[in-house]
């Protein structure tokens, strides 16, 4: 099996698990910016931060776990940003 593949696979399952994290809050958050509550932004950077420094430093192989987490915090981004223009 080709390792791409299984990239593509973990990051679109992580990043649905964000997705669906989101769909399912129903947190009022009065903090947010374009429906995406503040707490995350930082989250987010963090998760970005890491995948590059790692990358740069063991390579691709090594960073992907980090790569992984990363996606889940696009897949929340994408649908809080989502749910917020259905509201409106």
């Amino acid at each position: 099996m080709d390792i791409t593949i299984v990239i593509r696979s973990y990051n679109r399952a992580h990043n649905n698990a964000g997705i669906l994290k989101a769909q399912l809050d129903n947190s009022d958050h009065s903090r947010s910016l374009m429906g995406v509550p503040l707490f995350i932004f930082p989250q987010l950077l963090r998760s970005i931060w890491r995948y590059l420094a790692q990358m740069v430093t063991d390579g691709a192989n090594f960073s992907f776990r980090k790569r992984m987490n990363l996606a889940y915090f696009v897949g929340m981004v994408q649908s809080y940003r989502s749910k917020a223009t259905e509201q409106s």
